[in-house]
């Protein structure tokens, strides 16, 4: 763990030069365009951080982009690391331990998720308000740093109430329908069986998906306030299975980009 920290404050010693974030955002799916409306920006390949690991999945870009919503500047991760891509758990979570480092005070994210809640439908944007997490392995296992946070974060308030509550402002601002639900978090890559669909509805999950939760234990260890948009990419009928299909996914993910990407920009705008 010591080696994370240093790692982490040579790669936020690296983008400090070009500013002092306090908002920090990691473009999930349907964010990817996020960065383009960031003003007075300057960007970075991954491969040019110091001890940035690589980010491998084709729809996922590998930009840092740091700029300005409003007064606010932001740094923004355009390509976010998997668990399924072969990636540890600590460098899943890297660009939080560099956001740590920076002094970045919020951490908004974004992902695609089936839904297993039958009241969803297919482009719903969905808070998330807590999680159920069924990773192998935590961001936080090893020889405890105190540098990082503390040893057993408090998880209770994973997903802050507060900054919930701006994003529904944002929400009513862009009139679109506020919900929220609980997200869980496994290794992937391959989709869940309808057993599977049925076990996790059965455990209190409303929304599924392959990514976040990591971050958002890193960031709670931090101390940074965590907010997250699901996008329901497709619902899991138990009467009617259908397969799920990557084209479907970013058919629809396409579709919503515009109304998230507004909302996110109108939550950073809430802040200040």
């Amino acid at each position: 763990m010591n080696n994370i920290f240093n790692k982490a404050t040579e790669a936020a010693n690296y983008l400090s030069q070009y500013g002092a974030p306090t908002v920090g955002v990691i473009q999930g799916t349907g964010l990817s365009s996020f960065s383009s409306q960031l003003a007075n920006s300057f960007s970075f390949e991954y491969k040019d951080i110091p001890n940035m690991p690589s980010a491998t999945v084709p729809t996922h870009k590998a930009i840092c982009t740091i700029g300005n919503v409003g007064n606010t500047q932001v740094v923004s991760f355009a390509g976010r690391l998997h668990y399924y891509e072969g990636h540890s758990m600590q460098d899943v979570a890297f660009p939080v331990r560099i956001m740590q480092m920076l002094g970045v005070d919020y951490l908004l994210m974004s992902n695609a998720a089936g839904g297993l809640n039958e009241e969803y439908t297919i482009g719903q944007l969905i808070t998330v308000k807590d999680h159920i997490n069924t990773f192998p392995e935590n961001p936080l296992r090893g020889v405890y740093d105190q540098r990082l946070g503390v040893m057993f974060p408090d998880m209770s308030n994973a997903y802050d109430s507060n900054l919930r509550t701006t994003i529904a402002q944002a929400y009513t601002e862009h009139e679109t329908a506020y919900r929220e639900g609980v997200y869980l978090g496994l290794q992937g890559p391959s989709l869940e069986t309808p057993a599977e669909y049925a076990h996790f509805k059965s455990m209190g999950a409303d929304v599924i998906g392959m990514s976040t939760v990591p971050e958002v234990i890193v960031a709670n260890q931090a101390g940074i306030k965590t907010g997250v948009i699901s996008v329901v990419t497709n619902v899991f009928d138990p009467n009617n299975s259908e397969p799920t299909l990557l084209e479907d996914v970013v058919q629809v993910v396409e579709e919503v980009e515009p109304t998230l990407i507004n909302i996110m920009l109108s939550t950073i705008e809430g802040l200040q």
